[in-house]
């Protein structure tokens, strides 16, 4: 397991004297069409190990014979610049997903329908654009990251500059293909399951099924998952199209025709939002072309929520859901997601009491209580975001104060995730919790846990943040005569790490609370004290990986000790939508 990032390279490493253009005018006089394919052939590179992740591979890939002599000008500088920065080729990277994202969408508004500038020409305008995009996408965040350095305490700035580089990219660059699909399906299923069985859903879910053209959900999910398996099984780097034959019907291109963006929703399209919900375009009649790969495996769940949105929005006031967004995140996703996994992770081999058991006869009481032979373990889960302005912001305080009032506490005092975990504490500290008293403090740890239900939370950094305020508060126990020797570091476990590695859980290959205690000590409480390295370098990557979010140690630990396979409810369940 290893953390590290590479340096995106900007316009002025490689054009060092040269002051830029505007992106318009660089993109002026390039045909739409071809754009819109640069961009796309751009945005199906691989997330991890791409080959054209090397700068060198890049450019010659990109560089035709009529334009060697400037890419050995951009070889002589880009070694310049990484002499300069005392930086190796691994270091750096050209390919860079916001700025793909930035430059599809430049090109979606383009009006452009020839080419004017030659072939060279164009070789060269969009690689001066593209460097551009990665400068200015970038170069905010310097500035930010700069500014940090002069507000944190020494003790926080390593996971405030963490969360300050990486929380605006994180879900685009940080993540696990397999993983992916298998969770989004199970999450959509598990979705249609609850939405299924509620009375005041019926006429949405019927409304949903005439929009698509399908009959049930089984049918939308045989609709939409093929367009994910197209994208697991794609054996090159590039964009990927559909290519409707003669079979098709005319079911088949309405079903598309729901997911391709138009023109207008692109414009002004904040943290690619539209392009999320829609991740296709139409490139021809019969030709419909991925935008981003991430995004279309993320429409088969995450695209769900907004779908049904825009359907509810237009209902009749007797047939509306009034509450669509709290019945998401509270009623499906913090109760009836969080107790089905966890019931099934714990299997009734310990003391468990759900969210809906305690709820109503127990004043602030968890959303999940579990107490083993070896700890207590309270989960509090949040089914939040961050919203795109926050998510992008350069602004390390305004990260910081939506942070405190989504999960620490609001202004007006009102406790939020860490304070109902303290409070929580405080009760069991005190033999208060009022539901369990059968328990030895001498004898058990308490571990607590906040479950969190998007990706955007893993993160590096975040969990240590975190648990600075965690901490102070557990001070102001210690200060008050609480003995808090047994109480361990607060834990962020997002739902998809449960939801993917649950059947480890349930045949008790490992133990949730073993892996809570392994990494609050190798990470949360890391030291080098007693731990032996080759070198000084091996010292610093240990403690750079300690920064690193629970999801990456455990989905690790489960593949390196061989249990991975196909999650049993995709088996169980999935494979019967295509019986």
């Amino acid at each position: 397991m290893k953390f590290s990032t590479k340096i995106v390279l900007p316009f002025s490493a490689i054009f060092p004297d040269e002051k830029p253009k505007s992106i318009q005018e660089y993109l002026k006089g390039i045909d739409r069409e071809r754009l819109l394919k640069i961009g796309s052939f751009f945005l199906g590179f691989s997330h991890t190990d791409s080959k054209y992740s090397n700068p060198y591979d890049f450019m010659g890939m990109f560089f035709s014979k009529e334009n060697a002599p400037l890419f050995k000008t951009s070889i002589l500088n880009l070694e310049r610049f990484l002499s300069d920065k005392n930086l190796n080729q691994s270091d750096v990277e050209i390919p860079y997903v916001i700025s793909s994202l930035n430059l599809f969408e430049f090109a979606f508004e383009l009006q452009n329908r020839d080419d004017i500038k030659s072939e060279k020409d164009i070789e060269i305008s969009v690689f001066k654009a593209y460097l551009l995009l990665n400068e200015n996408s970038t170069s905010k965040y310097t500035h930010s990251i700069n500014e940090l350095e002069k507000k944190l305490p020494l003790h926080k700035l390593p996971a405030g500059l963490l969360l300050a580089q990486h929380l605006h990219n994180c879900d685009l660059t940080n993540y696990n293909i397999d993983k992916l699909f298998s969770t989004q399906f199970i999450r959509a299923l598990m979705f249609f399951e609850f939405l299924g069985q509620r009375e005041d859903c019926k006429v949405l879910l019927e409304e949903f099924y005439i929009y698509f053209g399908v009959s049930d959900y089984k049918d939308y999910l045989k609709r939409i998952l093929p367009l994910s398996t197209n994208i697991i099984n794609r054996t090159k780097e590039s964009y990927t199209d559909i290519i409707m034959d003669d079979s098709a019907t005319e079911k088949d291109f309405d079903f598309l025709d729901r997911l391709i963006i138009n023109d207008i929703e692109v414009i002004e399209d904040f943290d690619f939002r539209n392009i999320r919900s829609k991740p296709l375009y139409k490139v021809s009649n019969g030709v419909y072309r991925f935008i981003s790969p991430l995004f279309a495996m993320e429409s088969i769940y995450n695209g769900l929520y907004w779908k049904l949105k825009e359907i509810n929005d237009k209902l009749s006031k007797t047939s509306k859901i009034k509450d669509l967004y709290g019945l998401k995140t509270y009623e499906f996703s913090e109760k009836f997601v969080l107790n089905s996994i966890l019931n099934d992770c714990f299997n009734l081999r310990y003391f468990t009491k759900t969210g809906d058991e305690l709820e109503g006869k127990y004043d602030g009481a968890p959303d999940y209580y579990v107490r083993t032979t070896k700890s207590i373990t309270i989960f509090e889960s949040k089914d939040i975001m961050l919203s795109a302005e926050i998510k992008q912001s350069i602004y390390f305080d305004e990260i910081e104060r939506t942070l405190v009032e989504k999960l620490y506490k609001k202004a007006d005092g009102t406790p939020k995730a860490v304070m109902q975990l303290i409070n929580n504490i405080i009760k069991i500290l005190s033999g208060q919790l009022g539901f369990d008293s059968n328990y030895n403090l001498h004898e058990l740890k308490i571990n607590p846990v906040l479950v969190l239900h998007y990706r955007m939370f893993n993160v590096a950094g975040l969990n240590k943040f975190l648990n600075f305020w965690f901490q102070e508060e557990l001070k102001i126990l210690k200060d008050n005569g609480y003995d808090i020797s047994k109480v361990s570091p607060l834990i962020i476990i997002d739902i998809d790490t449960l939801i993917f590695n649950k059947d480890a859980f349930v045949d008790q290959k490992i133990e949730i609370e073993d892996c809570l205690h392994e990494y609050q000590e190798n990470y949360l409480n890391y030291t080098t004290n007693g731990k032996y390295f080759k070198n000084e370098q091996e010292a610093v990557q240990a403690a750079k990986n300690s920064y690193l979010p629970f999801a990456s140690f455990l989905d690790i630990k489960v593949d390196e000790m061989g249990l991975r396979g196909i999650p049993r409810d995709i088996k169980e369940k999935g494979y019967k939508i295509f019986d």
